[in-house]
């Protein structure tokens, strides 16, 4: 290899470290929000390993779903971003059909959402759609997760 090529590996090293230093630090200060609110509202809930992990992937997931948002809003065409916020409308429509949704589900997507905001400022510039396209991502991550929590509650 090139002196170029090892300064290029190098640096990519380098990003790549920060952005996984950057999801890590998402993922706990999700996790450090989540988890009191849901200690708080379900008492005698055990903390297992399920839930636990359930809470970091929805942190990672918020985390890769604003990322892709913000890329997706610059890189994609109106008419390509158009179908895909169809798309997961539709989905998430589908979807929100088999889940009772209550004010502690609710609470749990905006405090999701604010987090996801502290974390990505940017989030403000982007276009209705990609905006759109983010809640939409948000809502399908909330109803997953609260679906995995429910089982959870009812010892399946």
């Amino acid at each position: 290899m090139t002196r170029d090529n090892n300064d290029f590996i190098n640096r990519l090293h380098l990003r790549f470290g920060e952005i996984d230093k950057r999801a890590g630090d998402f993922i706990h200060s999700f996790y450090n929000t989540i988890e009191p609110m849901i200690r708080s509202k379900y008492k005698d809930l055990e903390m297992n390993e399920i839930i636990v992990n359930s809470i970091n992937d929805y942190g990672a997931e918020m985390f890769s779903f604003a990322q892709s948002t913000l890329d997706k809003d610059k890189e994609y065409s109106d008419f390509k971003k158009t179908e895909e916020l169809k798309s997961m409308t539709n989905l998430v429509d589908r979807l929100s059909k088999n889940i009772e949704e209550n004010d502690f589900y609710e609470a749990i997507h905006k405090k999701a959402k604010s987090i996801m905001i502290d974390e990505f400022p940017e989030i403000f510039d982007l276009s209705s759609k990609g905006f759109l396209l983010l809640e939409r991502y948000a809502k399908l991550k909330n109803m997953a997760f609260l679906a995995i929590l429910n089982r959870q509650l009812n010892n399946e």
